[in-house]
């Protein structure tokens, strides 16, 4: 998730994005806890040295009981996180 971040912060024209210390610690447990309370779910990507080169997570979304007075019922998949880290880009995975 750290290279995921700075990633981010590299390609900020603002420059408004950082990383702090302890990023990476707290925002994948921010983000295990989104995946398994709307039904998610996180792949991992690893090279032949099994080193994890990618991640994709996503979760499903439902209408709630207020929107069910406005619109048909829905389920739909919402990808939150895709990164493939910048060694892995382009070959295929």
């Amino acid at each position: 998730m750290e290279s995921l971040q700075d990633s981010i912060v590299e390609i900020d024209p603002e420059h408004l994005n950082t990383r702090s210390e302890g990023y990476g610690e707290a925002y994948t447990q921010k983000l295990l806890e989104n995946v398994d309370s709307h039904q998610g779910l996180i792949l991992m990507a690893y090279d032949d040295a099994n080193t994890c080169i990618g991640c994709i997570a996503g979760t499903i979304e439902t209408n709630d009981e207020r929107e069910a007075y406005e619109m048909r019922a829905f389920t739909r998949g919402i990808v939150i996180e895709l990164f493939v880290s910048p060694q892995a880009r382009g070959q295929g995975i």
